[in-house]
């Protein structure tokens, strides 16, 4: 039902955008310009009043008297250019690609003709060196992602230097995860909420995802950028969709990793059920006389398992399994973990494809629609949205007993865009742009869905066919234990609970560009209106055999309300029966965000000179609420609520911030570029948003260990970035680039300790708040060849240093906990890989070139190296959480953790892969038909992504140490705990996702997909 909705809501708002096409509907960031001039190409002398327009569209301009011109607001794509002049031949310029928000320069040069129609064509080339850009500017198009041997347009922005990956999180030049800014069609498309994972690491989401086919261009800019760019602070990755064509065209990719039956070893690796499926059409809308045009495009990804580790298989057999010690294997279950004693015959993991871990089937969709209403006005509407389905859990090999019955997650996404553009005159105009986003998401049990009374109700399960889920309405523990591994049992189903959640929100953007003499400004303004609501059903088995003790209650709604409240859920924007509401305590009263923002920017253009300056005014107004006395925070025990007199509305935040930036040329082919600016970013708000129980239980409870706590008020995060290039074009096709950076950044998330008030009744509590800075620097080079002899590459390389006082949310909270003082010097930040790049190769045959069995045959080689990342050696009072975990103590709570060098000392290995893809394209008739294959970590390099800190290997050291093992492995059931301790650990790396450290031991495996792709 879930999905069915939120589908009909999205094809609502598909139809109404197309009717809002007719009213106002952001520019900037999705066009670029065009100047040049022309001349006598026999004289040099400046034709003045030469028409020049772009072939296919209403975007043209006249030369003046220096035979200047300028063609502004262009949206991203290829074109023709096409100049007209009496006495001279039309000359047309094909290829000239226009970029987000940079100015494309060419040179006309008009021959004089005494031949009527006289026409002269030429092939553009894009330049080796951007002249117009300020900062660091990286682009990648729909074909240079198409030879990669990748997927995905986030994978091809994370190969630009200053990018660096770790734990599938990504770090731009030394900013933490969720200083990721992201913009699609114009929409700023960042999720103000964000995700924290594992120790609290935090990851800016985007919520609109781009089918590659569907890409025109993503940019990254990793130094500064102009004002009309806001809420990030690390990066900005900007993406543009296609337009669509005044002819129709259509392509379909088939691409599947399935050479073999899931699970089946080829190779020397495995299918992980993964197939790819991309539809898109485009063209003018009929009985439109080619004014609308459309761009559409479908996609359906499906991962059996989304993971990819590097499992290794085993089988273990009941009474036939031979131990080291020469003993036969009983895998009888202990009763320890409340069993029965049962006897397994066998536990046998296959390795590669785990079914019942990572499921997802995955819809996409995206479409562009633009009408030329007339010369002076343009529409443009775009519709982004996702839809996503997947089940497993993290724990694979506990569960390997029990594969059905996988909690299910659900999100969609959908995001709507209109945009108008109004031509004044050819040096003004105005756009006025329309958006609406939004992203839901819902966790909940496949059978019993919204019902979630059932989840903990004894009698509802056993009539589902698990008799055995509850035992008195008290879920069990793991119910086998065999050699002190725990096992999930067969018939105890996956208990998850109900959760489900909205954001969304309305926007617009408005904004003026005039054009003077050398400068072209901007000035301009954008909203957006959030809406917040979060629900987590309070439903627990014990909750259940209260309220059947105590059957009283449910006949009385308000002292149901009660006892839910008792609990202590974290619910806004519903209340404790999931029902929609913006009433309820002032925590729990539905948030409205208000962010907005207000820029002037101004282009300064002078033959090579470019300036770029501007001033942005961010404000936001997060909804939420602060203590009058942080000292005292209006804590009433008794009832275990907040008192609203204590606290205060956070006022709005409004900040200003100047960026300047130069790029002058040195020669023709020699650039420097400049950019200072100042930054602001609202932080992820995940700690923002709570209900009041839930910092009530937090307060009332402050004497507990809390690992993620909340968040009362929450300022933007400052950054002042400085940056200096040099582009450098030494031969016809190959050009270098090398930039250095520094960053600043304060007010960083942190966990800080408020020290209470004898009067306030409560203990010291702790509070995440701002506090926290660091400080990146690094130089990046980069080495690019254009196709000579069939043959093109680039080589990017980051040496970076970033340092900070944490290097997530809640670094300090364990040292606080034992009374410790906030933490203060810097260190290196975890995510800090000093060294990193690639290298790609592609060497390609074009059309009748090399014969019929070579011609338009490729070969794309990516070698990918870091230097990984810092880590500190430590030991720990604590030797074992429990058995089956080894020496994997101290996981997510560090506490009892004993550094044994200064923090940050030591580094985890480097790590290696080579990526290639090969293929071959045919055409028949119409159809041009790509076959290709490309292979994923082609060595199967097992690279080592993080260590123990105990022992600084991939090993976690427990069989080694006597001092810790000795007298587990001297007991009577040693031999078979070292056994189940080796393949369950050793070799795939179990004790790690119990110890709740964030991401994987080891790298991806290899993987190798085929693929189809046709394009017409």
């Amino acid at each position: 039902m879930f999905r069915h909705r939120h589908f009909l809501l999205s094809a609502v708002l598909a139809i109404v955008m197309l009717y809002m096409l007719t009213i106002p509907g952001f520019a900037q960031t999705t066009s670029g310009r065009i100047s040049g001039v022309v001349k006598d190409k026999e004289t040099g002398e400046p034709l003045p009043g030469t028409n020049v327009l772009l072939v296919g569209t209403t975007y043209g301009a006249a030369s003046d008297v220096n035979g200047e011109f300028y063609i502004q607001n262009i949206p991203v794509g290829v074109y023709t250019l096409q100049a007209t002049f009496v006495g001279y031949a039309t000359m047309r310029i094909e290829n000239i690609r226009v970029r987000i928000g940079l100015t494309e320069r060419v040179t006309v040069n008009m021959t004089p003709s005494v031949l009527q129609g006289q026409e002269i064509t030429i092939i553009g080339e894009r330049p080796l060196i951007e002249k117009t850009s300020t900062n660091t500017t990286r682009i990648l198009n729909t074909e240079q992602i198409e030879n990669l041997p990748i997927r995905g347009v986030t994978a091809a922005a994370a190969l630009n230097p200053g990018v660096v990956t770790q734990d599938g999180v990504y770090y731009i030049r030394g900013s933490r995860g969720d200083a990721v800014g992201y913009y699609v069609e114009g929409v700023n498309t960042r999720d103000v909420v964000g995700s924290s994972g594992a120790f609290g690491i935090s990851s800016a989401s985007n919520m609109a995802t781009v089918i590659p086919e569907a890409l025109e261009e993503v940019q990254m800019q990793a130094g500064g950028y102009t004002a009309q760019y806001g809420g990030a602070s690390g990066g900005i990755i900007a993406s543009v969709l296609k337009s669509g064509t005044p002819d129709y065209r259509f392509s379909l990719r088939l691409e599947t990793d399935q050479l073999a039956t899931p699970g089946e070893k080829f190779l020397d690796t495995y299918s992980y059920g993964y197939s790819d499926y991309v539809l898109t059409a485009s063209g003018p809308v009929p009985y439109t006389n080619k004014k609308v045009k459309f761009f559409v495009a479908g996609e359906n990804r499906f991962d059996r398992d989304q993971s990819r580790n590097f499992w290794e298989p085993f089988t273990l057999e009941h009474n036939k399994t031979v131990l080291q010690d020469g003993q036969i294997m009983q895998l009888v279950d202990s009763g320890l973990l409340g069993g029965n004693g049962d006897t397994v015959q066998v536990l046998d993991w296959k390795g590669g494809i785990i079914p019942w871990n990572n499921q997802r089937n995955r819809y996409n969709y995206n479409g562009v629609l633009t009408y030329d209403l007339s010369k002076s006005i343009t529409l443009r509407g775009s519709a982004i949205g996702s839809y996503i389905r997947w089940s497993g859990n993290g724990d694979p090999l506990s569960n390997l007993l029990r594969r059905e019955r996988s909690s299910i997650n659900e999100q969609s996404q959908m995001t709507l865009t209109t945009k108008m553009t109004h031509f004044l005159s050819p040096n003004a105009f105005y756009t006025l742009s329309l958006a609406h986003s939004g992203f839901r998401g819902k966790s909940y049990d496949p059978l019993f869905k919204d019902d979630a009374w059932s989840y903990v109700d004894s009698l509802a399960q056993a009539k589902a066919g698990f008799p055995n889920a509850f035992a008195r309405y008290a879920q069990p523990a793991y119910a086998l234990s065999i050699y002190d591994f725990a096992f999930a049992a067969p018939e105890r189903p996956w208990i998850t609970s109900l959760n489900y959640f909205k954001r969304s929100y309305v926007g617009g953007n408005l904004d003026f560009t005039v054009k003077t003499n050398r400068h072209n400004l901007t000035f301009g303004g954008e909203m957006q209106y959030w809406t917040m609501r979060s629900y987590a059903a309070p439903t627990t088995a014990s909750s259940h055999l209260y309220l059947r003790n105590n059957p009283g209650i449910l006949l009385n709604p308000a002292a149901l309300e009660q006892y839910f409240i008792s609990l202590a859920p974290n619910i806004y924007g519903y209340d404790v029966f999931g029902k929609e509401t913006d009433g309820g305590p002032f925590f729990n009263k539905t948030p409205h965000p208000l962010i907005g923002a207000a820029y002037l920017h101004d282009i300064y253009e002078y033959k090579d000179l470019v300036i770029n300056s501007g001033l942005r005014l961010d404000y936001y107004d997060m909804q939420t609420w602060e203590p009058k006395d942080y000292t005292n925070p209006g804590y009433d025990r008794q009832n275990n609520v907040l008192m609203e007199s204590a606290y205060d509305k956070v006022k709005a935040s409004v900040t200003v911030s100047p960026r300047l930036g130069f790029s002058f040329p040195v020669t023709d082919r020699t650039k420097f570029h400049f950019q200072w600016g100042k930054y602001i970013m609202m932080p992820q708000m995940t700690q923002v948003y709570r209900s009041m129980w839930n910092r009530a239980m937090n307060i009332g409870a402050s004497g507990n260990f809390f690992t993620n706590p909340f968040a009362f008020r929450i300022d933007p995060e400052r950054t002042t970035s400085y940056e200096v290039g040099f582009n450098q074009q030494f031969a016809d096709n190959a050009s270098f680039d090398v930039t250095l950076f520094y960053k600043d950044i304060k007010d960083q998330l942190q966990t800080q300790r408020v020290f209470t008030s004898p009067e306030s009744g409560v203990q010291p509590y702790d509070i995440t708040t701002n506090g926290g800075f660091s400080t990146s620097k690094g130089v990046e080079f980069r080495y690019t060849m254009r196709r000579v002899n069939r043959v093109m590459g680039w080589v990017n390389y980051t040496y970076q240093t970033a340092r900070g006082t944490g290097s997530y949310v809640n670094q300090s909270s364990a040292a606080l906990d034992q009374g410790t003082r906030q933490i203060t010097i810097i260190t290196p930040t975890y995510f800090n890989h000093p060294h990193s790049g690639n290298i790609n190769l592609d060497y390609r045959f074009d059309k009748d070139d090399g014969g019929p069995i070579l011609e338009r045959l490729g070969l794309n080689l990516l070698f990918k190296f870091s230097s990984g990342h810092p880590y500190t050696l430590s030991g720990g009072a604590l030797g074992q959480v429990d058995a089956q975990s080894g020496a994997a103590g101290n996981g997510s709570d560090a506490r009892s953790r004993r550094p044994l060098e200064p923090i940050g000392s030591s580094m985890t290995p480097w790590t290696f892969y080579l990526d290639g893809r090969l293929d071959k394209t045919i055409s028949i008739g119409k159809f041009d038909v790509n076959v290709y294959i490309y292979a994923q970590n082609l060595l199967n390099t097992k690279n080592i992504l993080n260590v123990w800190p105990r022992t600084g290997s991939d090993i976690d050291g427990f069989l080694a140490d006597p001092s810790l093992s000795g007298l587990k492995l001297a007991s009577e059931t040693g031999s078979g705990y070292k056994m189940m301790l080796q393949k369950f650990n050793d070799l795939n790396g179990q004790n790690w996702t119990i110890a709740g450290y964030p991401g994987d031991l080891w790298g991806q495996p290899r993987e190798i997909r085929v693929g189809l792709y046709i394009n017409y």
